[in-house]
């Protein structure tokens, strides 16, 4: 007698509006609750613990509550996610701690020309949204290596496109993990091997549970506190300088005072040279750049190319496409990207205002002529080696005090005097963001390294609970490897997400577009134009470290993809016209991609792969 397998029904998740409320409520209970206990004469350090314990003991408290066993659900959330919370999320996963930290310090230090950072944000999400993916969500494979060995039906493909796509990665992991333990090491007086360990500890927890249900509820938790914190200090910092609690829209008004002030502190106002990039590094370093003129740290062509290097290496990273694959249907994965674009619109008009009124509540508590002393939270900042400046001086001009980049987001807080609480969130929100990214990115080379490279030659149905454990322990591997190599690689976080940015562009953008709309294209194609743009950008990044190449072609991996990308996009075009026309089959396959409707392709491969083990049950 034949017997009919019976699947357990997967519980629908709760309606995000209600998750975002409870856990918006408790942070900001727990922050009211910290003030409380601040002024009745509590032990700081003690407050400070609390603050960064919460985030980390909320994702893993999400990983186990989200425990996950089956394929769909560790490797797709079960595609069920809503598309606010899949935005949240996604977002979070995408800036990390490197967004939170590092992109508040580049506009601290560079204004207007770090725009190409939150520009180049902004429109690669839009070109992810519009060329990628609706199509990716059809298709419905677990990572771009996987769709890639899918469309044109080649498994040596497949595992060129993991081999590739495992460098950019592993850079963000390693980025996440050194700015994260710089800030929270310092603040903390702990070793960075310490933090490290403590947030490869929860990521590893969470995402060995649950897998992509974790790294989506999780990663949405995280990306709501530090959303939160990223508009609530600005806005409270507006409110106390100019009465306005909109920062994004007002720092206009204080803009003729600090045009002044930066005229006072002797501020260098000639343009950059042709193809001059200047980026601010991890190490201390003095305000020297105006905040609202443009072009003094970056050229026209360098901020044009940055931007793009941005953008394409955003619209083409793995993280991102995976996260097309949460959602119930194509129709959610189009309503995920607006979401996501209105949060990270309101992300990057955040970045400027938040930096401009750091700057101005700076220059305003430092002497800039030498009326006053040495203020209290400048000493602090000296203490916890976040600031050089003369101990011994009696001022401490603007010129004079180096600021290290990835503290500016304690500056406002702290230059305003606020409660130490107020302080802390900071290295919540830091925390918060850092789990999130981690643990995207963890998912992303666990989804490659076991479906693409362990389990490239089974079929869509076989072995499932191998699958899991597979990818369990591969996403385990890729936490354990990158955060050793935090430990040893020496490099600024902030370069490392540009040369991810370029890797990821360059190797694979040209590939993903083209296999939806152009059908003529083929394997050899393909694989051509995927081992021409990641080997330009990566020969131009290792090229240009030891300054091998000209600063047109050196400057931090930001003119690789841009050049890469129509290169690959030619080769492809010769290669696949100069071989065979793909097969009937791949061609039907790129229209069913294109097609909204319908069963998702790999979905229905893994429904016909299962047929022949319900046959003999």
């Amino acid at each position: 007698m034949t017997m009919t397998a019976v699947s357990r029904p997967v519980p629908v998740p709760a309606a995000p509006g209600a998750y975002f409320a409870v856990l918006a409520s408790s942070f900001v209970a727990l922050v009211l609750l910290l003030l409380i206990f601040d002024q009745l004469g509590t032990n700081s350090t003690q407050l400070t613990w609390i603050m960064v314990a919460f985030p980390a003991a909320l994702f893993a408290i999400i990983g186990a509550v989200c425990f996950s066993n089956t394929t769909a659900g560790w490797h797709a959330c079960d595609r069920l996610c809503p598309p606010a919370l899949g935005a949240a999320s996604t977002l979070a996963g995408i800036l990390g701690c490197t967004g939170f930290v590092a992109l508040p310090g580049a506009f601290f230090f560079l204004g207007f020309d770090a725009l190409p950072f939150s520009t180049g944000i902004i429109l690669g999400l839009l070109l992810h949204a519009v060329l990628i993916a609706p199509f990716a969500r059809k298709d419905g494979a677990f990572t771009v290596a996987g769709y890639i060995g899918r469309r044109f039906e080649s498994r040596t493909l497949r595992l060129a496109a993991a081999m590739v796509l495992t460098l950019p990665c592993l850079l963000l992991m390693i980025g996440e993990f050194k700015i994260a333990s710089f800030l929270i090491g310092h603040v903390l007086h702990r070793e960075p091997s310490v933090v490290v360990m403590a947030l490869a500890a929860v990521s590893t927890f969470a995402v060995v549970l649950s897998g992509m249900r974790g790294a989506v509820w999780g990663g949405a938790a995280g990306g709501l506190i530090a959303l939160l914190v990223m508009l609530a200090l600005p806005m409270l910092g507006a409110l106390l300088m100019i009465n306005l609690p909109l920062p994004q829209i007002s720092y206009s008004l204080a803009a003729s005072e600090t045009i002044r002030l930066e005229a006072l502190a002797g501020m260098d106002t000639h343009r950059a040279a042709v193809m001059v990039m200047t980026l601010p590094g991890a190490a201390p370093a003095a305000l020297v750049k105006p905040f609202m003129q443009a072009f003094v740290a970056n050229d026209r062509a360098s901020f044009a190319l940055l931007t793009l290097t941005i953008a394409l290496g955003v619209a083409s990273m793995p993280a991102l496409f995976a996260r097309a694959g949460v959602s119930p249907s194509v129709a959610s994965t189009r309503r995920m990207s607006v979401w996501l674009m209105c949060l990270a619109g309101a992300v990057a008009l955040t970045l400027p205002a938040a930096a401009f009124f750091t700057r101005l509540a700076v220059m305003h508590a430092l002497p800039s002529y030498g009326q006053t002393a040495i203020p209290p939270w400048l000493d602090l900042l000296g203490q916890l080696q976040l600031a050089v400046f003369d101990q011994e001086a009696a001022t401490a001009p603007v010129a004079s005090v180096h600021f290290t980049r990835d503290s500016i987001n304690l500056l406002l807080p702290m230059a305003l005097g606020l409660p130490r609480p107020l302080i802390d969130i900071v290295l919540a929100g830091a925390v918060a963001a850092a789990l999130a990214a981690i643990s995207a990115e963890a998912m992303s080379l666990g989804g490659m390294w076991s479906e693409d490279g362990v389990l490239a030659w089974t079929k869509a149905g076989d072995i499932e609970g191998f699958r899991v454990h597979t990818g369990r322990a591969m996403a385990a591997a890729a936490i354990a490897l990158s955060a050793w190599l935090s430990l040893r690689v020496k490099a600024d976080p902030l370069t490392l997400f540009t040369w991810a940015m370029a890797l990821f562009g360059s190797s694979v953008f040209a590939l993903l577009v083209m296999s939806v709309w152009w059908k003529r294209i083929n394997q050899w194609g393909g694989l051509a134009a995927l081992l021409t743009g990641s080997i330009a950008a990566l020969t131009q990044i290792i090229l240009s470290l030891n300054g091998s190449m000209p600063l047109l072609f050196g400057v931090s991996g930001a003119v690789a993809s841009v050049l890469a990308v129509p290169l690959s996009i030619a080769i492809a075009l010769a290669v696949s016209l100069a071989t065979p026309v793909p097969e009937h089959r791949m061609v039907e396959l790129a229209r069913d991609i294109r097609m909204p409707g319908g069963e998702t392709v790999h979905d229905r491969e893994f429904r016909i792969g299962r047929i022949p083990k319900r046959a003999e049950a």
